[in-house]
């Protein structure tokens, strides 16, 4: 345990979570749904985006202090494992095609599926 309680063993969600919310990671660092959010715009993107060139962008101007070697490897392997599960969990093309959004891009042959009418929607 370091000196702020946040694990380096336990549940990878959980661990993360805690060390985001933590004094030693930096004021403008990604909480964890923001986390999930820019993960997932990375897993669906046209391009595959190298690990070291977005990790420096969850932690904002600054960077992380972890405690120690495990705790850094903890961490950043929970970082990872939140991206590979993001990945697994994509539907088979529902990547973005090179065009991005608005350009009805195509995928495997398929057209990406339109968004619902939030209208309409039944609650």
């Amino acid at each position: 345990m370091s000196k702020l309680d946040v694990p380096v063993r336990g549940d990878g969600l959980e661990v993360l979570e805690a060390f985001l919310e933590s004094d030693r990671s930096p004021p403008d660092s990604m909480v964890l749904s923001d986390l999930d959010g820019f993960l997932t715009a990375i897993a669906i993107g046209p391009d595959l985006i190298k690990p070291s060139e977005w990790l420096p962008v969850i932690w904002g101007d600054d960077e992380p202090v972890f405690a120690d070697e495990a705790e850094t490897q903890a961490i950043l392997g929970s970082i990872l494992d939140r991206y590979n599960e993001i990945l697994h969990d994509i539907p088979a093309g529902h990547r973005l095609a090179p065009g991005g959004v608005g350009t009805a891009a195509r995928v495997r042959g398929a057209r990406l599926p339109a968004l619902p009418d939030p209208g309409a929607v039944r609650r």
